[in-house]
């Protein structure tokens, strides 16, 4: 998968592989955020399409649309378009594109109205719903109106019809897509954003962007996961007897440094003999990691196929908690197969990526270094990418002939401030 970007907000052109571990670095304001919002969109417009043609179906209005599929996908895609970014004027050259593979792609470019963005969707899934429709709208209509809430004999055998045609839809339109994952947005600000979840219910949803939407709605349904213990949980299921979580567990309490329990009073910290602190009360590096370690904890336990967007997961971390979250979610990538795409500042966090691709390569070579770094927490150096945005313009940062990150790109600063020090050194010590 490729995206494409030419003047869209502040980024005059960026070509961006999508990889399994995705790194993305710059300047604040520089467009990271825009950019993985941009291929959450573009991947969510999967679902959009199965929401598209199962509405339809259900409501018997599939058969002989023609042209009008394009048209009402096209204001399908925009209608949840805007509230990712809010209402913008877009340059009269913008174009965004994204290539899922497959030669199918889909365009984004603006109307003659700068404010209305427009949608080329490929013929090839045009032809695929068409053809959805075609062959299951007569089926689905008459199945699906015979489901009621109080079902006798024939009517589960309805609503089974109905869940099979729903669930060969889906793997259809994957298929087309070429991809099955799931996706999960962790937007920076998480801490605040779900500690106060309760009162920003009172707030117009227009004024929260979708992907913070969903995080605030994902954070309330996590915290129903954890009013039993770390060790409960696991223990509890018995899909996961015989499986260790032991390392994952470990590092999760290590970073946060206690372990989360939800007492139905917004949640409490437990930091051992008898003590806690309330999740409101807690400090801001706890409340920012909670939410990131709480997420991939149920996605290593349940399996699940995802894809995170993660905003700064360093984000009020001390450098050697910074290296723990990288190693734990390296170890939800070995247990799971996850994908990620991370936007970051910190040269701690590439650099303890380095060392976790390094082992790789070594270990690929024919050499074991399990004993400094377990091969659980390897990242796959074929499948790691890394780049960086700056003055709208994006370059790749990762050395493909050593598999290597340049973090030091992230960390210019330093050398400038080393500089400086010398500078005022040298009048220091002027006679």
């Amino acid at each position: 998968m490729e995206i494409f970007i030419s003047n869209f907000g502040p980024i005059k052109t960026a070509k961006m592989p999508i990889k399994d571990i995705n790194f993305l670095i710059g300047p604040q304001a520089s467009g990271k955020s825009s950019i993985i919002k941009l291929v959450n969109f573009f991947l969510q417009a999967r679902d959009i399409v199965k929401s598209y043609v199962l509405d339809n179906l259900k409501n018997g209005t599939g058969q002989n649309k023609g042209n009008k599929i394009s048209f009402e996908l096209n204001d399908a895609l925009r209608r949840n378009f805007v509230p990712f970014f809010g209402p913008m004027v877009h340059a009269q050259n913008m174009l965004v594109k994204y290539d899922y593979g497959n030669s199918f792609s889909m365009t984004l470019m603006p109307d003659t109205d700068p404010k209305r963005p427009v949608f080329l969707i490929g013929e090839s899934l045009l032809g695929v719903i068409s053809e959805i429709f075609h062959k299951n709208s007569s089926t689905f209509k008459s199945h699906y109106s015979n489901v009621r809430l109080f079902s006798d004999k024939n009517d589960m055998i309805s609503s089974s019809i109905i869940s099979k045609i729903e669930s060969d839809i889906s793997d259809k339109i994957n298929k087309h897509f070429s991809f099955d994952y799931n996706l999960i947005f962790i937007p920076a600000s998480r801490g605040i954003t779900s500690t106060l979840c309760e009162q920003l219910m009172g707030i117009d949803p227009k004024l929260i962007d979708t992907p913070t939407k969903n995080f605030i709605d994902r954070s309330k349904l996590l915290r129903s996961y954890f009013t039993h213990t770390v060790d409960e949980i696991i223990n509890s299921d018995p899909r996961l007897k015989g499986k260790s979580f032991s390392e994952l567990v470990n590092r999760m309490r290590r970073i946060l440094k206690g372990n989360f329990y939800d007492d139905n009073e917004g949640g409490r910290i437990e930091i051992g003999n008898k003590k806690y602190v309330k999740l409101n009360f807690s400090s801001s590096g706890q409340q920012e990691c909670l939410w990131v370690l709480l997420t991939l904890f149920l996605v290593a336990i349940e399996g699940a196929n995802v894809l995170f967007f993660i905003e700064e997961p360093e984000a009020h971390l001390f450098p050697e908690a910074q290296m723990d979250m990288v190693e734990f979610m390296a170890n939800v990538h070995t247990l799971t197969r996850c994908k990620f795409l991370i936007t970051t500042h910190s040269p701690y966090i590439l650099s303890a990526a380095n060392n976790l691709l390094y082992a790789d390569r070594i270990t690929n070579s024919g050499k074991d270094v399990s004993h400094l770094i377990p091969r659980e927490l390897h990242l796959p150096c074929d499948l790691t990418t890394s780049f960086m945005i700056r003055e709208g313009r994006i370059i790749s940062i990762f050395d493909e002939t050593i598999k290597q990150i340049d973090a030091a790109a992230i960390d210019s600063c330093s050398e400038k401030i080393n500089q400086l020090y010398s500078q005022l050194e040298d009048e220091d010590f002027k006679k």
